[in-house]
């Protein structure tokens, strides 16, 4: 019982990594959301006092959301390593109110682990190519009996932020935009190879998760040479610093960090989650950019 237990925990670890929607499954004491939950309280309100900020021109915040590309994450848990896998994958779109940018995300559980813990989550985002946000984010999927069917978008003339959760509808609603550039996680791991990604500076997120935000600043903390699918690799280490409301997935002190290669195509190899019950880990097995396939040592 307890395998099964830190094996139901690493998969949705893996859920919360990819998509963070997967944290309704269960909401007992001492199980995951206790763990890698993101804010304890069920609704954040309009009076929150936000940290000031200032994010990058569109520019800067834009230059590593690219088409055609696509990352393939497997997900380690201990012994673990094939208990999941996430694909982050982008495309354009041509739509009447203009170009936009998708971004494909899916999370599911793998091998013998999906027939202990099955779990699929699908997740679109299109970004806006001239401000480099989010238009409207959708997420379907399935952990065991459980559905996700939720959709935010997002009107900037009126500052504000509309969710719908078909499963949670006292989750629905309208709240205001503290800050007006807000990404899902895939569009922040994605604009984070595009940061100069100067030891010592750190870079705002707004992150838009379930309803609810989250201010995060994320700071290089080194530089490091790490295995990887590929060999070894140098590569830089990414940490938060600060993080509004307190959040249990981008938590400072060294409890979730991400490595981006330190050469100019600034590769996503990992991201890790570090809990009481151990680490949930995403590492990169495969990449395309824009073309360039490279398909790792098996």
């Amino acid at each position: 019982m307890q395998t099964l237990r830190i094996l139901k925990l690493a998969l949705l670890a893996l859920a919360a990594l990819g998509t963070a929607q997967a944290a309704n499954e269960t909401k007992r004491k001492g199980d995951f959301t206790d763990h890698i939950g993101e804010d304890p309280q069920p609704l954040q309100t309009g009076t929150m006092q936000w940290p000031e900020a200032e994010f990058a021109e569109a520019s800067v915040r834009g230059r590593a959301f690219k088409p055609g590309e696509k990352f393939t994450f497997n997900a380690h848990w201990g012994i673990f390593r094939k208990a999941g896998q996430m694909v982050i994958e982008t495309e354009i779109m041509q739509r009447e109110d203009g170009e936009k940018l998708l971004i494909k995300t899916e999370t599911a559980s793998k091998g013998f682990i999906r027939t202990l813990y099955p779990m699929t989550l699908q997740a679109e985002t299109l970004i806006d190519t001239d401000h480099w946000r989010m238009d409207t984010n959708t997420v379907n999927g399935k952990t065991r009996s459980t559905l996700s069917e939720t959709k935010t978008t997002f009107d900037y003339n009126a500052g504000a932020m509309n969710y719908f959760d078909a499963n949670n509808p006292e989750k629905c609603g309208t709240k205001p935009l503290p800050y007006p550039y807000p990404l899902d996680y895939a569009g922040a791991l994605l604009q984070a190879r595009g940061w100069d990604l100067k030891e010592g500076e750190s870079y705002p997120l707004l992150i838009s998760s379930k309803g609810k935000f989250y201010f995060i600043e994320m700071a290089i903390s080194g530089k490091e040479e790490i295995n990887t699918r590929f060999g070894r690799m140098e590569a830089l280490r990414i940490e938060p610093v600060n993080a509004y409301p307190q959040s249990r997935i981008f938590r400072e002190g060294g409890k979730f960090a991400m490595w981006i290669s330190a050469d100019s195509k600034r590769i996503p190899l990992r991201f890790d989650l570090s809990t009481s019950i151990g680490t949930a880990s995403m590492r990169l097995r495969d990449y395309q950019l824009q073309g360039e396939v490279l398909v790792a040592r098996k």
